[in-house]
């Protein structure tokens, strides 16, 4: 059941259960009990106190939101870090902390149910005065309790959709007797009774559990490079989430966030529980972000218990260097693989062989990374390292392979399996759009690029960083040589960072220094930081990962302060230089992106006190057929991003508010159809 037809479902029979039963409660009141003056005085003091906790939960919800919300980044950081020390030292008092104000909300919400029922009896019981005097007055609020009703009935009811698994891709034992049928054994094995599926998945290995059943999550390229026995003991893993109840926690949670979730149960929520269910969100979001490195690491003592280490530690080196094989944009699968006019049949074989080549060639990389890569202080996972030392070993072996004939023969058998999903996966429509933007838009730029000279100041910087973008994964050469020619004569904060990406996957110690440039703007200051971080921790810099640590929380406010400084209900706006060249070149740049669907452009300007300028756009467009919008705003988003430096911040809108202001200085129209 998708999550929308959940969601209706429990509205509708949220209504019904709850105007039966109150209607049920104002029946009884009206026709069993003799009306008097303490009833009224009491149906009426029963509704003030019911609006009284709707203003008081307001109040507190309010009050609770704001002390996090108007946190500095030095003060949500240490909280973070306490509530981190807090679950390290005792993760059942943390975890039992959730559980205890998630129950907060189930009984706030009975005790709102049993509320909304004695009101409903007592304006049933007081009616017989009200139609005398007033007309019928309980019979005016009854509809209201029955709404407010229906919102906390429909909260009971609702259920996450992520707890519905789809299992159109299961992996039958019959066809896969291997490697299904070993890893149900491994389940019995060590006492586990639920069924178990196994599904195909693009992602990494994993596991769910819900009601009867156990759902194991395969990538066909993990499964091909593990040996029988490697895999056996990433199972033990992944079980022993199932035995510690990680998994059953996590389907608990997902229902709770669920319930959260809604249109008219929303407004009961905001009403009357919002404030318990923000302290449990807040709370649950918070142990799911910190508790789940020592998850994983629970599992882990569970494989070494059972004596699988140095299986497990393999399998882990595996799978490590085939994500850090992952993260990179390659040209054999991002690019080559588009060239044909339909979808491949082989891409998931292509993957496997291309992750087995760039392993001969950056082996001494990756591996360096596998040994000395930091910890993060908050990550979901262990490092490799940890893991290895953990274990007690002091070695892996990456190049272990199965020599099976029939376990292989089943390994190649999944792989086919997944290629067939991936090509099926994709319509023609789907395709030729994919297709167009990755392959056929590049393809365009790079012949353009052939007939004009790129290193010349004929060029805008602009379009060398454009074309740039458009050679990264393709031809990393071509792409820093562009780059260095933009930086060259400009501070350009998109060549840094770009100079700054390319770098960091050749290991390259300056792009620390492309990254600490590119932040100095505020617009690139969050990507650019997480990429340094990033790059400083897989390379084992911890001189530069501590100096990040000490300055982040100032810097990433500093950022902040400055996005502040340039919100657009903060500043005054100034009619646009119509004689600026970046001016004009953004404008036509918007002009070529939306064609036809453009109606307006609007420009205004504004230059704060640290000497930033902020220009901000407000673009007016119309729905014509067969055109893609999306497309034309993600244009135009990284249009503006290349025309971005340390000095010069770009925004854009649609509407709003913002956008009227925009609109309503003086001489700000740069471009309208009318006067086409």
């Amino acid at each position: 059941m998708n999550q929308s037809k959940n969601m209706i479902l429990s509205e509708i029979f949220g209504f019904i259960i709850s105007a039966v039963l109150f209607t049920a409660c104002w029946l009884v009141g009206y026709l069993a009990v003799q009306t008097n003056t303490a009833l009224i005085i009491a149906a009426v003091v029963a509704v003030v106190v019911i609006v009284l906790i709707m203003i008081v939960n307001m109040a507190l919800t309010r009050s609770f939101t704001r002390k996090f919300t108007s946190m500095r980044i030095k003060e949500a950081q240490d909280f973070m870090l306490g509530k981190k020390e807090d679950i390290e030292k005792d993760y059942a008092a943390a975890e039992a902390q959730v559980d205890k104000l998630i129950k907060n909300c189930f009984v706030v919400v009975a005790i709102m149910i049993a509320a909304f029922a004695v009101v409903s009896f007592l304006l049933g019981a007081a009616e017989p005065q009200f139609t005398d005097d007033e007309g019928g007055v309980s019979l005016a609020v009854l509809p209201l309790l029955c709404l407010a009703g229906q919102g906390a009935f429909a909260f009971l009811l609702k259920k996450s959709p992520l707890n519905t698994p789809k299992v159109e891709n299961e992996l039958s034992e019959k066809e896969f007797p291997l490697i299904v049928g070993n890893i149900k054994k491994c389940a019995q094995s060590i006492g586990i009774k639920k069924d178990v599926k196994v599904l195909f998945t693009t992602s990494g290995i994993g596991v769910t559990e819900f009601k009867n059943a156990i759902f194991i999550y395969l990538n066909p390229i993990e499964v091909a490079i593990l040996t029988a026995d490697e895999l056996k003991s990433v199972m033990l893993h992944e079980f022993a989430h199932c035995l510690n109840n990680d998994t059953k926690k996590t389907a608990s949670f997902e229902d709770f966030n669920a319930k959260t979730e809604g249109s008219i149960s929303m407004i009961f929520q905001t009403l009357f529980v919002s404030y318990t269910i923000v302290q449990a969100l807040f709370a649950l979001t918070t142990y799911n972000t910190l508790s789940s490195r020592e998850k994983e690491i629970r599992a882990d003592k569970y494989v070494i218990e059972n004596g699988q280490a140095e299986n497990y530690v393999n399998a882990t080196a595996k799978a490590a260097l085939y994500m850090l094989y992952s993260g990179y944009s390659w040209r054999e699968t991002s690019y080559d693989v588009w060239e044909d006019e339909t979808p491949i049949s082989d891409f998931v074989h292509r993957d496997l062989n291309n992750f087995k080549a760039k392993l001969e060639i950056y082996r001494d990389r990756w591996f360096y990374t596998l040994r000395h890569e930091l910890p993060q202080r908050v990550d979901s996972h262990p490092t490799f390292a940890m893991r290895m030392a953990a274990c007690g070993l002091e070695d892996f072996n990456a190049e272990k392979t199965e020599t099976d004939e029939n376990y292989v023969a089943e390994q190649e058998k999944f792989l086919s399996f997944a290629d067939e999903i991936g090509k099926n996966n994709f319509d023609e429509k789907s395709y030729k759009e994919t297709r167009n933007e990755v392959y056929v838009e590049r393809n365009e730029l790079f012949e353009k690029a052939k007939n004009e000279d790129f290193n010349s100041d004929f060029a805008s910087e602009t379009a060398k960083i454009e074309l740039a973008q458009a050679y990264m994964g393709v031809d990393n050469k071509k792409a820093l040589e562009l780059l260095n020619s933009v930086l060259g004569s400009s501070d350009s904060s998109l060549a840094y960072f770009l100079k700054g990406v390319i770098l960091s996957e050749e290991y390259d110690d300056e792009c620390i220094e492309m990254f600490t440039r590119a932040a100095q703007n505020s617009a690139f200051f969050d990507e650019a930081m997480d990429y340094l971080a990033k790059y400083a921790l897989k390379t084992g810099k911890q001189d530069v990962i501590d100096n990040y640590r000490n300055t982040i929380a100032d810097k990433k406010q500093a950022s902040l302060d400055d996005d502040e400084a340039t919100e657009i209900a903060n500043i005054t706006l100034r009619s646009p230089d119509k004689n600026d060249l970046v001016n004009n070149e953004v404008v036509e740049a918007v002009k070529e992106y939306w064609g036809d669907a453009l109606s307006e452009v609007h420009l205004a300007e504004c230059v704060t006190e640290s000497g930033i300028t902020a220009k901000y756009l407000a673009v007016t467009v119309k729905r014509i057929k067969d055109f893609n919008p999306m497309k034309a705003h993600k244009d135009t988003v990284d249009m503006l991003f290349r025309h971005s430096d340390n000095k010069t911040k770009f925004y854009l809108f649609y509407d709003g508010k913002g956008f009227k202001k925009i609109k309503n200085t003086p001489d700000s129209l740069m471009f309208s159809a009318s006067h086409r």
